[in-house]
């Protein structure tokens, strides 16, 4: 089949990728020359074989560097690290040694498929003299094994790889391509931590954008300055396979830096977080969400503490559907007397979800629980006088109020 019949038969975005490659082959590297541009220009380093070429940026963060106003204390080489394996699962008692850490974030040629090559892999770790960030960037094609070959040196099966929607992108990526140069089926590491889904299960409720930026933006006050657009990234790698051009490079890597920086700061203010059941957080929205984390995880404990911080305040200053969730974790937990007074407030609140489901509980927690059948009938009638809010709800609630009314005839 020809180049233009294979062109022809792929997405508007694969065809570019298709287009820019034969390009690049027809304008093939192969001076020397070529590869030192890399070396003044991004201020790397080459490191050759007879397997190819890649270029590597380095670069050191001391702890007393800051992202916005927030710092992240020497002190954390010493403390016990602990970070929960799933939001599923209770939370992990296995201790994390900084060094098994490895923070990971690429730039690409596109948004996945075969066709999608990570042109820059940014790797993060920690030491006592803070945090080291080492860039891999791909000269050519080329030179993809040899690179993946070294990066596969640094993700080892001992590490921890922590990323910000790695799971779903960087990685199954990075796993690909390993396919393709036929190095492997995947990239062998302990576990992977995706900071993407702990930042929504915390933050989400306050935030509604957990992009990586806004999270920086909100929780550090770090705001990035010539910041260079996601969508523009392929075209100045294709700038450098077509013309040598590095003019916008930089920016690029400065982008993948700042990247992998913000999770190192993001990993640690998740594990305050979690390590001390929320006292640096002040927001009501993210201690009800940790709440319910402690919850799922069946840490009631800490749970409970966070109950008390957000009941500190009379009800009336919190969402119905905060307090709707927490009688319902009270009356799971066995505390009805908490779970009942909240009851009795939605109910009082208004016609809401909240407050006919709030009606519902009181009265099932008097007809089983107190055997009052004259108060769950009127609570089960307070329910019926709102609207209904889901067939099987009405139905439900037609089978109560027809039992009650046949027990209190007898």
């Amino acid at each position: 089949m020809s180049k233009n019949n294979i062109a022809g038969k792929l997405s508007q975005f694969e065809k570019l990728i298709f287009l820019q490659s034969e390009k690049t082959n027809r304008k093939k590297i192969t001076h020397p020359a070529k590869y030192n541009i890399l070396t003044s220009k991004l201020n790397g380093e080459l490191v050759s074989s007879s397997g190819g070429t890649y270029c590597l940026v380095k670069e050191t963060f001391p702890f007393s560097h800051k992202l916005g106003n927030y710092q992240v204390d020497s002190e954390f080489l010493n403390r016990e690290i602990f970070f929960p394996h799933s939001l599923k699962k209770n939370m992990s008692k296995t201790k994390i040694e900084p060094d098994e850490l490895l923070f990971i974030d690429t730039e690409t040629t596109g948004l996945g498929g075969s066709g999608s090559t990570a042109f820059l892999v940014g790797i993060g770790s920690i030491s006592k003299q803070g945090f080291e960030i080492r860039q891999y960037f791909l000269p050519d094609y080329s030179d993809e094994s040899f690179m993946l070959e070294a990066i596969r040196e640094e993700i080892s099966s001992n590490k921890i790889l922590v990323s910000y929607n790695g799971a779903s992108f960087d990685i199954p990526l990075l796993n690909s391509r390993l396919i393709i140069n036929r190095l492997g089926k995947s990239f062998k590491y302990a576990r992977h931590i995706d900071l993407l889904v702990h930042s929504r299960r915390i933050f989400k409720r306050r935030l509604k954008n957990c992009k990586l930026t806004n999270i920086e933006q909100e929780l550090f006050q770090f705001y990035r300055t010539d910041d260079i657009p996601g969508y523009l990234v392929p075209y100045v790698y294709f700038e450098w396979l077509n013309n040598f051009s590095l003019k916008q490079m930089n920016r690029v890597l400065l982008h993948n830096r700042l990247d992998i920086l913000s999770l190192f700061y993001l990993f640690e203010n998740l594990h305050q977080i979690y390590s001390s059941a929320g006292k640096n957080l002040s927001s009501l929205d993210d201690l009800h969400c940790l709440s319910k984390h402690f919850d799922r995880i069946g840490e009631f404990k800490n749970s409970e503490q966070i109950k008390k911080r957000i009941f500190g305040n009379s009800h009336s200053t919190l969402p119905n559907d905060i307090l709707l969730y927490h009688s319902l974790a009270s009356k799971k937990s066995g505390n009805l007397s908490r779970a009942t007074n909240i009851w009795e407030n939605l109910s009082a609140s208004g016609k809401s979800k909240e407050s006919y489901l709030a009606l519902i509980e009181l009265a099932k927690y008097w007809e089983h629980k107190q055997k009052d059948f004259a108060a769950a009938l009127k609570y089960a009638r307070k329910a019926k006088s709102m609207a209904p809010f889901s067939t099987t709800s009405e139905m439900d609630l037609n089978k109560r109020i027809f039992r009650l009314n046949k027990r209190l005839k007898y």
